[in-house]
């Protein structure tokens, strides 16, 4: 069985100004209660022990995983079998927006692109980014080469990012298109799956540590 955690950044100064479109923002850092979200993560991952490691990146989610192993497991993280456990990569960034990040979210967003982006849902694209359709495929082919062979028994964590989760779910759940963009993945979320007998499964989904006191995550 394949256990999958997928676990979203701690706010970033970036989400604290939704007037502007934030896309990958690869340098944007953890704001304080970011940082005290990313600890709440490790207080509850006490005692899960992963067989692997998957972090994007951007600044926020390295520091998210960063923080939360720290609590989670203490100096033992950093000796040389478990670091070899933890990959970077570009692979599992968040959306990107093109052009348009770093932009005046109610400019861009205007009533025409809207009624693109109804149109056109998944495949809709800023200039120069990608749509969710492509963003979905791309968590999909990284988590296939990360995984391997399914047929094993393994434990592992993803720290990323809110919007290429929800992709990622869209696709291998086959959820409607329309599921995403009501749906939520807080900052510091959980959501987890599990893949066994060739189907995955929704175990906990948007669950946030830092809301509530306890949560069964063995």
């Amino acid at each position: 069985m394949i256990d999958l955690y997928l676990i979203r950044h701690g706010e970033s100064i970036r989400n604290i100004d939704p007037s502007t479109i934030g896309g990958r923002s690869v340098t944007a850092p953890l704001t304080p209660n970011g940082e005290n979200q990313a600890k709440c993560i490790g207080k509850q991952l006490r005692g899960v022990e992963f067989d692997k490691i998957a972090v994007s990146a951007a600044k926020r989610t390295r520091q998210t995983h960063s923080i939360a192993v720290q609590e989670a497991y203490g100096d033992a993280l950093y000796n040389g079998v478990d670091v070899k456990k933890t990959y970077y990569s570009d692979s599992i960034l968040e959306l990107d927006q093109g052009d348009w990040e770093g932009e005046n979210r109610a400019e861009k967003y205007n009533d025409r692109v809207m009624r693109d982006i109804k149109r056109l849902r998944t495949d809709f694209t800023p200039p120069n980014g990608e749509s969710q359709r492509e963003v979905g495929l791309r968590m999909e082919n990284f988590l296939e080469w990360f995984i391997g062979y399914k047929e094993q028994d393994l434990r592992i964590a993803l720290f990323g990012h809110g919007l290429a989760i929800k992709c990622y779910l869209q696709r291998i759940m086959r959820f409607n298109e329309e599921w995403i963009f009501p749906s939520t993945v807080s900052n510091a979320s959980i959501t987890r799956l599990q893949y066994k007998n060739g189907l995955w499964g929704l175990k906990l989904f948007n669950w946030t540590p830092h809301d509530m006191d306890r949560h069964p995550l063995h």
